[in-house]
């Protein structure tokens, strides 16, 4: 131990000996660091020398793999290996010249490496070549798959298309029965209202007519317009007198329909603001198209549509019967004003549903024992007569009488809109909103009402010519009208034989379901299924519209078009189940005796369904027993002597009586 160090240790004390143990430690820790990190390094230089010499060995057996395959070549294959190499060799010489940057001479080493970079070169050209070899292989493969399914997929493209036909007949079939459903369920509404509402249910023939009459002429839902004409009866009882009745069918109800249409408000509607206008302001039967008339011009005029208005006038309509006049000659003023009203109460804003509320409560408010005290306070006269009506002077109407207390009062008020909305609005906040309204228009025209009573008088030049008529002749016009009217004369077009086919399908598929669930569920959803019932039940149903008119040489009995439908099916059958051929080589008695069978089959089959649908029996209940049993007795006439069509009726009335 030096002497310094000894003499620090033991001289220096307790802390000079600390000192020297902390400079201790610290150097073995350096001295670790140190050998950890040479550690490291060698071990890393190991690894990379490992994988070096893995990549060399690899690059070895390449070459050698190269080397070994271009001796094995022969003749042609030799030749194009040589020029390969020889191509890729001058390449790979290029490359190193250009990365070492000169040219000329190359080391022993550099020859190397480039004869090996040649070498790998030829590999993956050679490598590339196979890939594209074998693509083109796939791709060769693939459009003689393509080809051959092309050729076998003729025929299925074949029984595709006869499908799609079948498809189409059956979505024919399909729009058949939704048609049908759609003429029950109005039929079914008709009776309803005939037999509860009315009373009388022989009354449903009227309403069903009606309702025909007026969707052919309009284009309206046929069940729109027979759910409107319940509407009318259960909120005004319009169709309870027989009388009445026919002139509400025949003249009401068809100006009512062309009115919304033109006025773009369901019929519905239509028929509420009729009867409301009737029963709360005594607007007659001869005044009803002048008065919808008039409110589809205010309705143009003002803030409020007319169809806001035919719904709320229920609403407004009644609170304004309380001081307006109902006499006939006053019901036309009286509903250009409540109308004015309702519109003015547009004019804050919030659409039909709120407006109304506004003109309710102000109307409310105005003939309310309150709101009367308060007109009578502030203009110390009685606004109201003992008879609830607004009291007019001589030569005003109902309505000068209304504007003139409005205008009274703001003059009482002297402008100021606080006095003026407790005296004609009351407290309500909605009844205040309209009474707001009138007192902008008194500002605005110096006391008095103009826009108010311009709107009234406006209303007037509203005629059935302009209001009704003439926009009911522009949507007739359009495409989408024409349209709708085309599609209600299909639904009123379909002939009673369509009728029975379709609802001969409809049960079958029914009794099918309730006899077998699951098998009559996949039938009914497929339409191959669904045709080819169609396609049968047409033919039982021979002799009708929906089958091919018969011409000059067609039999035209009933009887006798059966045979010849039965025969031509028999005929399409020999068809598909034997080639031309088949059929010309067959036995002429073999032919003939198969020919008469299914003729005599498929004449069994049309013949039963007669018999059950004349006996009330359903179509599905007919068993393969029964049709083989006649088939058999009709193949034994037509053997014994054949039948031609003049013939046939009393082969028919035979065997039918046969089969009892």
């Amino acid at each position: 131990m030096p002497d310094a160090v000894l003499r620090v240790r033991t001289e220096g004390g307790a802390d000079a000996l600390a000192l020297l143990e902390g400079l201790d430690r610290a150097l073995g820790r350096s001295r670790s660091r140190r050998s950890a990190a040479t550690a490291r390094a060698a071990s890393d230089d190991a690894r990379s020398y490992r994988a070096a010499g893995d990549e060399a060995q690899r690059q070895d057996q390449l070459v050698t793999r190269s080397r070994l395959r271009h001796l094995a070549l022969q003749g042609e294959q030799q030749k194009r290996a040589v020029a390969l190499y020889t191509e890729m060799h001058r390449r790979a010489t290029e490359v190193l010249s250009a990365e070492i940057g000169r040219r000329g001479d190359l080391t022993d080493r550099e020859r190397r490496q480039v004869e090996g970079l040649a070498l790998a070169m030829v590999h993956q050209h050679e490598t590339a070549e196979r890939r594209r070899t074998a693509a083109t292989v796939r791709a060769e493969r693939e459009r003689a798959a393509q080809r051959r399914r092309f050729l076998a997929g003729a025929a299925e493209g074949i029984a595709g298309g006869v499908r799609r036909g079948a498809e189409i007949f059956a979505e024919y079939g399909d729009d058949v029965r939704a048609k049908q459903h759609t003429r029950d369920a109005v039929e079914l509404s008709a009776t309803r209202i005939a037999a509860s509402d009315i009373g009388d249910a022989g009354a449903s023939s009227q309403l069903l007519a009606a309702t025909q009459r007026t969707a052919l002429d309009t284009g309206l839902d046929p069940q729109g317009v027979v759910d409107a004409l319940g509407t009318a009866q259960a909120n005004f009882s319009a169709l309870a007198d027989a009388a009445e009745r026919g002139t509400y069918l025949n003249e009401v109800l068809p100006m009512l329909a062309r009115a919304a249409v033109a006025s773009g408000t369901s019929l519905t509607d239509m028929v509420n603001a009729a009867g409301e206008f009737q029963r709360q302001l005594g607007v007659s039967t001869a005044q009803l198209p002048v008065a919808l008339a008039q409110a589809i011009q205010g309705g143009r005029l003002g803030s409020i549509s007319f169809g806001d208005q035919a719904r709320h006038m229920g609403v407004i309509g009644g609170a304004a019967a309380r001081f307006l006049s109902s006499r006939p000659e006053d019901a036309l003023q009286s509903l250009s004003t409540t109308n004015a009203l309702f519109q003015f109460a547009g004019r804050a804003g919030g659409g039909g549903d709120v407006s109304a509320t506004r003109a309710r409560a102000f109307l409310d408010n105005f003939t309310s024992a309150r709101g009367q005290k308060a007109l009578n306070s502030r203009l110390g006269y009685n606004v109201m007569g003992a008879d609830g009506q607004i009291i007019t002077r001589d030569g005003e109407t109902q309505s000068q009488a209304f504007q003139r207390v409005i205008q009274d009062v703001y003059a009482r008020s002297r402008g100021n809109s606080t006095r003026f909305l407790d005296t004609v609005a009351g407290q309500n906040n909605r009844s205040r909103t309209l009474g707001d309204q009138l007192f902008r228009d008194l500002r605005k025209h110096g006391g008095h009402l103009g826009d108010f009573s311009a709107l009234v008088s406006q209303q007037a030049q509203g005629t059935v010519a302009n209001s009704i008529d003439a926009p009911f002749r522009a949507v007739h016009a359009t495409a989408a009208n024409a349209r709708s009217r085309r599609e209600v004369r299909e639904l009123y077009g379909l002939t009673s034989s369509a009728n029975d086919w379709a609802r001969d399908t409809e049960d079958q598929l029914a009794g099918l379901r309730e006899a077998h669930p699951l098998v009559g569920r996949v039938v009914g959803a497929d339409p191959v299924s669904r045709a080819a019932l169609d396609l049968t039940n047409m033919a039982a149903n021979a002799g009708s519209a929906s089958v091919r008119a018969p011409d000059a040489g067609r039999p035209t009995t009933r009887a006798a078009l059966q045979l010849a439908i039965a025969r031509e099916q028999a005929s399409a059958s020999m068809q598909r189940e034997f080639s031309p051929v088949g059929l010309a080589s067959m036995d002429d008695g073999v032919r003939a005796s198969m020919m008469r069978y299914r003729t005599a089959e498929g004449l069994a089959r049309l013949q039963l369904r007669d018999q059950a649908r004349a006996e009330g029996q359903s179509t599905t209940q007919i068993s393969e027993e029964s049709i083989r049993r006649l088939a058999d007795e009709i193949a034994r006439s037509l053997q014994r002597n054949p039948v031609t069509i003049s013939e046939h009726d009393a082969v028919h009335a035979a065997t039918v009586r046969t089969t009892r």
